[in-house]
């Protein structure tokens, strides 16, 4: 019966033979006032029959049936044939879970020899349907627009995410990566600021976030199946293509992908594709050498514009839920170093990562977005974070490093700030092991091409050697290779051929970071627990002396 209705459909739309055009309207006509459009549960059981044929008739590999184009235009056929009456963006969202739901059983029923082809055969041609009609365009006959029926794909896409259906990934990251789907909601961009519709852009980096919260949970396990490196591929191919065209979405959003990618030593050239984004009005000035010039006051001029952050992540909320707020206000206002020591305590005494991790990040965000604009009513502007670095554990110093070097973006006025601190830093802080940990990290963020403007010019100043003379420190004399280590980082950032540098020269590159980093994170906690069992030892003889007096 199904299959019947389906050709009759079909056949009406896009006849395959010679048919009366009365008879065309007929089958149509006798369809949609059938029980099958007019009640929800009847039309869910038929597209589920539906796509449960044209998945069964369509082979694993090649082109030779075209099932599941037909059901979706057969889909299309519907939505444009039935009456106005009818509310269609409910129907298509019916339509979508009756075939969500083959998709779970046919998923669940094949398990590792799922076939992802249908599926994405059939929502690449709706969509490309879809295409032929401007954003606010009227569509189906009614009063709905075009973006309304792609949210309600976006909203499905977030079921089936390769979190959750990993067998499905490859096939979902090409759905969502086709030009006709990212258009429809990344045009919204460019659009006055008056009529931007936020929500659009917010509802597609839901889906961006899918990818990196499964690239987050799969960093260590299933790294070396095929498949799985496939994925990382098109993933690294899609932010690209993304950071070039729209690079406004991924630098305005790039707190909540980079956050999203954690643990902070994996996919660092994923970070640094999205620290990379340069929105278009600030492009020319990359190209003028800064390495020359007096940063200090190329910042005090202020002829960059401020860091683009869209206001999604609600960072005040989060210092203000963990009482982090008050403290960073009270030292806005009092500039006192108890304060700090307050504020590197909490964290210090907390043993979730994530959550240090989190709440780091917030505290970077929230200086660069509030304080920076007000900094003239600060006397010491570098001194916060100064005062952290030395007070913090290695673990929350890394995150809070890392924190830093992820301001090192395009050239604008938080970068300056960010890079003019972490020198400031690296001159005044007289602690080999601190200034080892940021070049170390430093070191890593340059071994992954595309560098960001910031951290390409840090490292510039760092070995022109004017106010901090890296190339005679201890850390750089004992790493292995010495001068030509640096030499070869150097040519590695001049070279624009990236393809002359292959992944395995990058991980022996990292590898000997990775060693230092790791023995100064040794050092560290072993100077850490002999302090502890000092504290202790005082503690007990402090004891005894009181028993005794």
């Amino acid at each position: 019966m199904c299959y019947f209705v389906f050709n009759k459909i079909i056949n009406t739309k896009y006849p395959l033979v010679k048919i009366e055009p009365a008879e065309l309207s007929k089958n149509l006509n006798n369809f949609i006032t059938s029980p099958f459009i007019n009640n929800d549960e009847q039309l869910n059981v038929f597209i589920m029959l539906i796509t449960e044929l044209c998945i069964k008739r369509t082979p694993s590999a090649g082109d030779t049936d075209n099932y599941p184009d037909n059901e979706a235009r057969c889909i299309y056929t519907l939505l444009m044939a039935v009456p106005n009456t009818l509310n269609k963006l409910k129907m298509f969202g019916n339509i979508l879970n009756g075939i969500f739901k083959t998709f779970h059983y046919d998923y669940m029923k094949t398990s590792l020899n799922f076939n992802q082809r249908p599926y994405y055969k059939l929502f690449f041609t709706f969509i490309s349907l879809l295409d032929n009609v401007p954003n606010n365009a009227k569509v189906f006959n009614s009063e709905n627009t075009k973006i309304q029926y792609m949210n309600l794909i976006a909203d499905f896409l977030k079921i089936p995410s390769p979190t959750n259906y990993p067998g499905f990934a490859l096939a979902w990251l090409d759905i969502i990566s086709c030009k006709a789907f990212i258009s429809c909601f990344l045009d919204e961009i460019y659009s006055p600021a008056k009529e931007k519709n936020t929500k659009i852009i917010e509802n597609y980096l839901y889906l961006i976030m899918d990818i990196f919260n499964f690239l987050k949970n799969n960093v260590n396990s299933n790294y070396n199946k095929y498949a799985n490196k496939v994925f990382i591929d098109n993933v690294y191919k899609y932010l690209y293509l993304l950071s070039t065209s729209y690079p406004e979405f991924i630098s305005g959003y790039y707190y909540l992908c980079i956050i999203t990618l954690i643990p902070e030593n994996s996919y660092l050239q994923l970070k640094n594709l999205i620290l990379s984004a340069t929105p278009k009005n600030v492009e020319n000035i990359k190209s003028i050498n800064y390495v020359d010039k007096n940063l200090e006051e190329e910042f005090n001029k202020n002829n960059f514009g401020n860091n683009n952050v869209e206001n999604l992540f609600d960072i005040i909320s989060i210092l203000k839920q963990y009482l982090f707020l008050e403290l960073l206000d009270n030292y806005i206002h009092n500039q006192d170093i108890e304060t700090i020591k307050t504020i590197c305590d909490k964290l210090n005494n907390n043993k979730n990562k994530n959550f240090n991790l989190y709440v780091i990040g917030a505290i970077v965000i929230y200086w660069a977005e509030n304080v920076l604009k007000n900094l003239k009513d600060i006397k010491e502007p570098y001194n916060f974070f100064f005062q952290m670095i030395k007070f913090m554990e290695i673990d929350n110093r890394e995150h809070l490093i890392n924190s830093l070097l992820n301001e090192l973006r395009y050239p604008s006025n938080q970068t300056l700030y960010f890079l003019l601190m972490i020198n400031y830093i690296l001159v005044r802080i007289h602690n080999e092991q601190i200034e080892e940990h940021i070049i170390m990290l430093l070191f890593e963020r340059l071994l992954n091409k595309p560098i960001p403007w910031g951290i390409e010019l840090l490292f510039k100043k760092i070995i022109k050697g004017e106010s901090y003379n890296l190339l005679n420190k201890n850390f750089i004399l004992n790493l292995n290779g010495g001068m030509s280590f640096i030499k070869s980082i150097n040519e590695f950032i001049a070279d624009k051929n990236y393809s002359k540098y292959t992944v395995f020269r990058n991980m022996k590159m990292h590898n000997n970071i990775n060693m230092n980093i790791s023995s100064s994170k040794e050092v560290n906690k072993k100077e850490k627990s002999e302090q502890i069992k000092k504290n202790n030892e005082d503690d007990g003889d402090k004891n005894k002396n009181d028993e005794n007096h």
